[in-house]
């Protein structure tokens, strides 16, 4: 198996195409860079951001340059030698009609060939697929003439607005009767286009219906030979015009009468919460469930895909929302299996995208190299957080909210609110299905659907993990343990739900099937607990990390996905490090490490920064005391309420601290993305506003608020004075989390532009272009120069400029390099630090053979000296051990030395305040 040493990873859109893409290789090559890791490549709607809405699995995007565009940055990839680690997304694909499997099923329902490929429940929605795409209700909607029919060349269709939808061709037989008639009596019946017309109705009345099995291929083919004759006719100008006044006429019951005909129903866009029925990425109707579990399914939707990974070109697959599939194991299976037939491989590297809730392990028995990085990033972040400032955080949040911290409570609540409000259609399935069930399993009394429908809400909120993975009928030992703590957690907090209906549902989930049981009711069971797994992710993520994090914002640092419920992993500091990293590395040694991606809710040096405040937690709180009397008249009645209130004012705050720029002709930009942000996290909260249901005054309230604290520059100096505060803690917390990414087990996962100081946000805010030239100069200007510890200074010097960051991370990543088999295999061995500043210490080595590195960071520095470096004699009298007495500090290149086996501090931590010492084998 190809290991990537490490990765970079590219945001595809607009502003970065294939060609963008193939420009930079060079760059991160000289970085260290050895993988590109894409985000998805396939064909996407015009203007997609992000590419994850794949329209259609078996292109390459034309908008990013198409099959030449993607052939030049292979080249250039492998001209570097370079592997390419791609973003794939097998869960959903657009519910467009620019999707052409999609836009088959709407035209031709369940005979469709495709009818099976996407999660639809056929049984549900009368036969029809629901299409909740409306602005208004149907009625309004018809009334206003919004719904119109037309023809293109592949055949008669609707359009709402700028959405094509097809019509079923055995239901256009009155609706091209017209046409003709219109068309008849302008040109006469011998006119060469009437006669063409005349044959495409009868062609129209020859189309099977759809309900008839064994006539699929015919009802195919004579659409197709319908659309051509069709296009035919109108290709002259004088039937156009004939066919055009035809297809305007086509309205009141006659289109409704149209509509009816079709194998989808249109609805307004709220209908979809409870009434859709079809699977769907989370709560985006506009993304449809595919069954990949079907092997023509997974054949098909990764045909492209493994061509690329025959031809080389793809060296590694990142597998996004492995949680959404209905068998993540055996889908990963058959992945890995292909995979490595394509790239004559006895094994492929495959990472997924999984969130590992607290101190959950990724199942062992999965074919992959490890996870996306979430759980590097959870066990770092918690390192540099004070914990007693914290605590102090806590009651000063409490104190200027009048809201406890209770990330619990709060997840729980905001679960029942996502079950309730986003997928009460997915828990009434749930729902008959379980009454379906009750009926086969003897001895079960009879519960009603409101009872089981409690049942289901409360112990899906309880759940406290993204999912189970049952398959066949087997129950693993960490899924048993979950539900038992879902289950005790739901009889504690809902007392008031029937007992019966929890009774059932645990017997259900727990694969307590009755001896004897028929095998028709095994698969409803089975196919029950499946899809609960379903649903489970989904509750987890709309109810956390899209609620919860806009909620719960005592350090708002905390609110990545990963983190336990409590916002802080246990144990805490250097054990909780060593510990997590330990069981890794056993396990997963090849995973991603990651800080910041795509989808953080703020980038890896936002979080180094706001983490900082744990250490100077009093000021805080007499700060934002005095901002809070101060900002007061920029405050807004927007009828019974005060917008912002305070929980929104105090993430404010601590969004301005976290994101506000280090170079002055950078705050420009500042209120723009803050208004962005605010208006966002309010929404996500849903606490005065939602993406469901917008309260414009209070939005415009609240925005009005940020643009009066800004404008405001008495405010403005004493945030920057707070800025100032923490800033050079949070760049040595940032600088420490480049080391440890790059020394740690695991492969280090770098995110575009963070390889210099980046203050975004959650998306959009994180697709910002990125300055490459900049970046280029200043690698340019760090590589050039010989001296490497003159270099260190001056970058050290000139901090604010992020170049102090950029030599560290190409220090490390050129260590790697040199030695990328210690990286990869090498042990992992904590250090215990000893003297004074011990607790202020993070080390470890890493060996292979005869050869070692040790990898040296600081912790909580603000507190340690306050405004200044943590250099020196700072480190007073402490230590780390050393492998060997001899060793060289990657990053500067000093050589040190360790007496009895135990390496100064004073003496390693002159020049920067991290270090990267490597030594053995020849050097030694």
């Amino acid at each position: 198996m190809r290991v990537p040493r490490s990765t970079y990873r590219l945001q595809l859109g607009p502003q970065c195409t294939f060609a963008e893409a193939a420009a930079v290789v060079d760059y991160l090559a000289a970085l260290g860079v050895s993988d590109v890791y894409l985000s998805p490549i396939l064909a996407a709607p015009r203007g997609s951001a992000h590419g994850y809405h794949v329209t259609d699995p078996t292109r390459l995007n034309p908008e990013l340059g198409g099959p030449a565009g993607f052939a030049q940055l292979a080249t250039t990839l492998d001209r570097h030698g370079a592997g390419l680690l791609l973003d794939i997304v097998p869960n959903h694909l657009a519910a467009s009609p620019d999707n052409p499997w999609w836009a088959h099923v709407l035209q031709h329902g369940r005979a469709s060939p495709h009818a099976t490929w996407f999660d639809i429940d056929w049984d549900g929605g009368d036969g029809r697929v629901l299409l909740p795409i409306l602005g208004r209700e149907l009625d309004e909607v018809l009334d206003a003439g919004e719904v119109v029919a037309a023809l293109d060349e592949r055949g008669p269709h609707l359009r709402y607005h700028d959405t094509r939808l097809p019509l079923d061709p055995g239901s256009v037989g009155e609706l091209l009767a017209g046409c003709l008639a219109v068309l008849r009596a302008a040109r006469g019946d011998h006119d060469t286009a009437v006669l063409e017309l005349t044959r495409a109705v009868q062609l129209a009345e020859r189309i099977p219906p759809r309900d008839i099995p064994q006539r699929r291929e015919q009802r195919h083919a004579l659409a197709e030979q319908l659309a051509a004759r069709l296009w035919a006719v109108y290709g002259g100008p004088t039937a156009r015009a004939a066919v055009d006044e035809a297809l305007r006429g086509v309205a009141g019951p006659s289109l409704r009468e149209l509509l009816d005909a079709q194998a989808y129903r249109l609805a307004h866009w709220r209908s979809g919460r409870r009434e859709l029925n079809y699977r769907r990425f989370f709560d985006i109707t506009d993304l449809v469930g595919l069954r990949v579990e079907d092997a023509a399914v997974f054949a098909a939707r990764h045909d492209l895909l493994l061509r690329l990974v025959a031809d080389g070109t793809v060296t590694g697959l990142r597998v996004d929302h492995v949680d959404g599939l209905r068998e993540p194991h055996g889908y990963l299976q058959r992945l890995q299996q292909e995979a490595s037939r394509a790239a004559g491989a006895d094994s492929f590297y495959v990472v997924v995208e999984k969130i590992l809730e607290g101190d959950e392990p990724l199942p062992p028995e999965w074919p992959v190299a490890g996870t996306t990085g979430y759980d590097f990033l959870t066990a770092a972040n918690a390192l540099w957080v004070d914990h007693d400032g914290l605590q102090r955080l806590g009651a000063a949040y409490t104190a200027f909210t009048g809201r406890p911290v209770a990330v619990a409570d709060t997840l729980h609540r905001r679960k029942i609110d996502a079950l309730t409000d986003l997928f009460p259609g997915e828990v009434d399935g749930l729902v008959r299905r379980l009454r379906r069930l009750a009926e086969l399993v003897p001895d079960v009394p009879e519960i009603g659907e409101e009872a089981l429908r409690g049942a289901v809400t409360a112990v899906t909120a309880s759940f406290p993990v993204y999912r189970t993975y049952v398959r066949d009928e087997h129950l693993r030992p960490d899924d048993r343990a979950a539900l038992q703590r879902a289950f005790a957690d739901a009889r504690t907090r809902h007392p008031e739900v029937d007992g019966r209906a929890t009774v059932l549902l645990e017997r259900v989930l727990m694969l307590d099937l009755p001896v004897g049981l028929g095998e028709a009711a095994r698969d409803a069971w089975l196919d029950l607990v499946l899809r609960w797994q379903q649903l489970t992710g989904p509750a987890m993520a709309k109810g956390f990390e899209d609620t919860t994090f806009y909620i719960e914002n005592r350090l708002t640092s905390l609110n990545e996905v990963g983190v336990d419920v409590h916002g802080i992993v246990a144990p805490h500091g250097a054990p909780g490090l060593h510990q997590r990293t330990a069981r890794r590395a056993a396990a997963w040694p090849h995973t991603l490490n990651a800080t910041s991606t795509h989808d953080t809710k703020r980038s890896e040096d936002v979080r180094a920064r706001l983490q900082a405040l744990s250490e100077v937690a009093d000021a805080w709180a007499t700060a934002v005391a005095r901002w809070r009397e101060r900002n007061e008249p920029h405050r807004s009645r927007v009828g019974q309420r005060t917008a912002p209130d305070r929980n929104e004012e105090w993430l404010l705050y601590q969004t301005l601290v976290g994101m506000w720029p280090l170079a002055a002709a950078k705050e420009r930009s500042v209120r723009d993305r803050a208004k962005g942000f605010m208006e966002k996290a309010a929404r996500e909260a849903k606490v005065n506003t939602s993406w469901l249901d917008q309260d414009r005054a209070y939005e415009a309230a609240l925005l009005r608020f940020v643009d009066g604290v800004l404008d405001d520059r008495g405010f403005v100096e004493e945030l920057r004075a707070m800025v100032d505060r923490v800033a050079l803690g949070g760049a040595v917390n940032a600088l420490a989390q480049v080391v440890l990414r790059v020394a740690a087990p695991g492969v280090p996962d770098t995110y575009q532009g963070t390889e210099l100081w980046d203050w975004s946000l959650v998306d959009p805010d994180n697709r910002r272009p990125v300055d490459y030239a900049l970046r280029r100069r200043l690698l340019h200007q760090i590589r050039a120069d010989g001296d490497l510890v003159a270099v260190a200074d001056r970058a050290r010097a000139g901090w604010r400029d992020g170049r102090v960051k950029l030599l560290t991370l190409c220090r490390s990543l050129t260590a790697r390099n040199a030695d990328a088999e210690l990286f990869l295999a090498g042990s992992y061995e904590p250090l215990a630090a000893d003297g004074a500043r011990a607790q202020h210490v993070v080390a470890f080595a890493r060996r292979h053979g005869d050869r070692w590195a040790v990898a040296v960071v600081p912790r909580l520095t603000v507190t340690l000296v306050p405004g200044d470096w943590p250099l020196g004699d700072v480190w007073a009298d402490t230590t780390v051990p050393l492998p060997h007495t001899h060793c060289r500090d990657a990053l500067t290149g000093r050589s040190l030395r360790a007496d009895d086996g135990r390496l100064r501090l004073a003496d390693a931590l002159q020049h920067l305040p991290v270090a990267l010492l490597t030594g053995g084998g020849a050097a030694t």
